[in-house]
């Protein structure tokens, strides 16, 4: 085989020798030492890909691996003596024989396993950029994300600013009805309340500690006087939601969306003190109406004469969520 570094020429001499091979003629045994498949590699890495893929084709699948890699039971040189590969009664002689001796079994299974590895090296090499495809790409710019807006408004005020109840004088069995407006605008959104930092105070302490001659007797009940200052316990609280009919009065044409704390079933206002009170999934732009009572207890005696409570109402509107139902509680949501 002549030295070429170039593809072509390297395939044209191998299929050369191939015919060689097949007409059966005397020349010499066609070998394929280090040095050849060293050309060979060089051959595959400076073709084209189509180049590769017929070069391994012809070595391959056109000669055997014995002339690729010398893999061949015969010694080298009963290689380079042997003028046919046919064999010759004539020349059927022991020495003859003795030369043509096989290799051993471990020699042969090397080179076998020499040739295999070639094989995948050269098969790796030709795949490289031998497929192609059919394509189209679009591009699109200038995409955008908005966040969307939600935003509370209660009792016309945007941010709220002071107190929302204010009740001054409330006694045993009274009742404070109080009602708030609120209006989401933009998206609909869950509303949420909370009440908390609450504080009971005495009062006035003008009269030896306490605000009158009735409690401070009360709470000298025992002999001793100890103030007794805890009337957010003794303060009922039921809770209901409205929706406006459009009048924008709160008035007995309201909806009710949903009554939360039942007067039939009030809790003091000291035991809600840090909840978060659930109220109702509302509209975007619509009018709705807390309503909020607040109960003195009947059974509160002298000694809560004068007391005061303060505390902290918090109003919050969340979006809904996912339009296609997602479970916010998943990402700490708890309602």
């Amino acid at each position: 085989m002549v030295r070429n570094s170039q593809s072509g020429s390297m395939r044209h001499r191998i299929v050369l020798h191939r015919q060689d091979v097949a007409t059966k003629t005397h020349h010499r045994q066609p070998k394929c030492d280090k040095h050849h498949r060293t050309q060979i590699l060089v051959a595959l890495d400076k073709s084209t890909a189509r180049e590769r893929l017929a070069l391994v084709y012809t070595l391959v699948y056109c000669f055997p691996l014995e002339v690729l890699f010398g893999a061949s039971g015969t010694p080298a040189r009963a290689q380079e003596d042997t003028r046919s590969w046919e064999h010759d009664p004539d020349k059927n002689t022991e020495q003859t024989n003795k030369r043509n001796k096989p290799i051993g079994d471990e020699r042969n299974m090397n080179k076998v396993l020499a040739s295999l590895l070639m094989i995948g090296m050269v098969a790796a090499m030709a795949g490289a950029g031998t497929f192609a495809y059919f394509t189209d790409t679009e591009t699109s710019t200038g995409n955008t994300i908005v966040a969307g807006e939600i935003d509370l408004t209660v009792n016309d005020m945007n941010p709220l600013d002071g107190p929302v109840v204010t009740i001054t004088d409330i006694k045993p069995c009274w009742t404070e009805l109080w009602v708030k407006k609120v209006v989401v605008t933009n998206n609909p959104g869950v509303l949420t309340m909370r009440i908390f930092d609450i504080v009971d105070d005495g009062g006035d302490d003008s009269y030896n500690g306490a605000s009158s001659e009735p409690e401070y007797e009360a709470e000298s009940a025992t002999g001793t006087w100890v103030a007794i200052d805890d009337i957010s316990n003794w303060i009922d609280y039921d809770l209901s939601i409205y929706k406006d009919d459009g009048d924008g009065v709160y008035d007995t044409n309201d909806t009710l969306v949903d009554e939360i704390y039942a007067p039939s079933n009030m809790p003091t206002l000291q035991s809600l003190n840090g909840v978060v009170i659930p109220l109702a999934t509302i509209d975007p732009d619509t009018t709705y109406w807390i309503v909020q009572s607040f109960h003195m207890n009947a059974f509160a005696e002298n000694e809560y004469q004068g007391d005061v409570c303060t505390f902290s109402e918090e109003f919050m509107v969340r979006d809904n969520g996912d339009p296609n139902g997602m479970d916010l509680n998943g990402y700490g949501i708890v309602d």
